[in-house]
């Protein structure tokens, strides 16, 4: 079975950008741009997974993601640009969940990143391909020969790189998560302490407190499989297709151009590969 795994906020939040004119740029661009993601991959089932509170590496770093929140007194318009793309996230989520063809995944206790490699850990026997740009996911590629992953902005397929990817990203740290690496240490001064044992332990022993960075950073990095109960806490939502509705939603929105005849019939006719 072919499984593809979409990575939902990265993916809408890669809609902000492009197309920005009308009340509706953002599920414009998103939707516009899932079709060409299921032409290239053509999927047996998709898997539209979601954020849920992300409780251990918050409980590891107490700023985990925090420069992420917006003050509305500090920055208002900023403020403003982000509440206006919850509340078209919200639809997008709404139409997802409702009439297209996809499962929805979620857990409340983990982030999307957790949920899908657990997701994909489950068709070991599948060709899974994840579709995101977060960089936390090349490590899934060292996991497994049998998953993929596909950066829907460059338009291709990552390779993994020669050595542990999670290790050389523990000691370079994360700023877009807020996790903060070891000073002094940037992409090749990581590539370097990775690919050479011994000149990173005469480092951390230069260096006192390094190496608990290290093993700190790898454990928020890593994506570590799930307990029984974790397991079972996953919130599934199977919807079926609703074409009549998704036309509709796009007809509200204003989505003319998507709605003509062929361009609409090649539309629908792109998520046919999905199995019932």
């Amino acid at each position: 079975m072919n499984v593809t795994i979409l990575d939902a906020y990265n993916l809408m939040h890669r809609a902000r950008s492009g197309f920005t004119r009308g009340q509706y740029p953002v599920i414009y661009n998103f939707f516009r741009g899932l079709r060409p993601i299921i032409q290239e991959l053509q999927p047996d089932i998709v898997y539209f997974v979601l954020e849920g509170q992300p409780k251990k590496n918050q409980h590891l770093l107490e700023n985990y993601k925090g420069s992420r929140a917006v003050d509305p007194d500090v920055d208002p318009k900023k403020y403003a640009a982000l509440q206006e793309f919850h509340r078209q996230k919200r639809e997008i989520i709404k139409l997802i969940r409702e009439h297209f063809p996809f499962v929805t995944a979620r857990h409340p206790d983990y982030e999307a990143d957790d949920v899908m490699a657990e997701l994909a850990r489950n068709h070991a026997d599948d060709v899974v391909t994840i579709v995101s740009g977060d960089s936390d996911m090349i490590q899934m590629l060292q996991e497994s020969s049998s998953i993929h992953l596909y950066h829907p902005i460059k338009k291709e397929f990552l390779e993994a790189p020669a050595y542990d990817y999670v290790q050389w990203k523990a000691l370079r740290g994360d700023p877009t998560d807020d996790i903060p690496g070891i000073p002094g240490v940037g992409d090749k001064t990581a590539t370097k302490l990775i690919l050479d044992e011994t000149k990173r332990a005469q480092f951390f022993v230069k260096k006192a407190g390094t190496q608990e960075i290290w093993e700190r950073n790898q454990e928020l990095i890593r994506l570590t499989p799930f307990s029984e109960p974790d397991r079972a806490l996953i919130e599934f939502k199977h919807a079926a297709a609703d074409w009549d509705a998704v036309r509709t939603a796009f007809q509200a929105f204003g989505f003319g151009s998507m709605l003509k005849g062929s361009t609409w019939e090649k539309y629908v006719a792109t998520f046919d590969c999905l199995r019932d």
